[in-house]
């Protein structure tokens, strides 16, 4: 009888040394669910940061296009974007005539290098007062010429967020907007 209480002894020792109950793994799992979803909507909104900060580099690259344009123009910004605006972008020649070797700025959304397309901006203060409008897919940049009596002496920049809105403004309901007013 003692050899038997010896054999449950060193059995249930066996048992508590060989590894985890089905209960302690599901905890175990209920555990890290639990930490995933608690991380994940961090993650996500720490990659929508990033990809905006991207977005408002990217409008900065076609405020210093317009920018060199016009220094070279006699402060007359594009009114088109076409060759002689593009040749100011980042491997271009700056010439303002071949735009060979220059590329848009890259998408963060979709890694590939877009040009800005033609927005519809006219007022400057207007814009950044009104809620973020549409301005193209995800990550697009806006350049709008704003066209006066002697030119174009302004240009307004939006770049759009991962909804293809206008990306917001440092207080509620504003749009964020690149310019130069004269």
């Amino acid at each position: 009888m003692s050899s038997n209480k010896r054999g449950q002894v060193s059995l249930a020792r066996l048992r508590s040394q060989s590894g985890f109950t089905l209960i302690e793994l599901l905890i175990i799992v209920i555990i890290i669910l639990i930490l995933a979803a608690v991380a994940l909507p961090h993650y996500v909104g720490n990659q929508d940061k990033t990809r905006e900060a991207s977005v408002k580099k990217n409008m900065r690259m076609v405020q210093l296009a317009a920018e060199s344009f016009a220094n070279d123009r006699g402060g007359l910004y594009p009114d088109k974007l076409d060759d002689s605006f593009f040749s100011y972008f980042e491997g271009g020649p700056g010439d303002g005539k071949s735009a060979v070797g220059a590329h848009g700025p890259v998408n963060p959304y979709t890694n590939k290098p877009e040009w800005p397309i033609i927005g519809s901006v006219n007022d400057v203060p207007l814009a950044r007062s009104s809620a973020p409008g549409a301005v193209g897919s995800a990550g697009q940049i806006e350049y709008s010429p704003i066209v006066g009596t002697d030119g174009v002496r302004s240009y307004a920049v939006r770049g759009a967020n991962r909804n293809g809105q206008a990306l917001q403004g440092t207080t509620p309901m504003s749009t964020f907007v690149l310019s130069r007013q004269n």
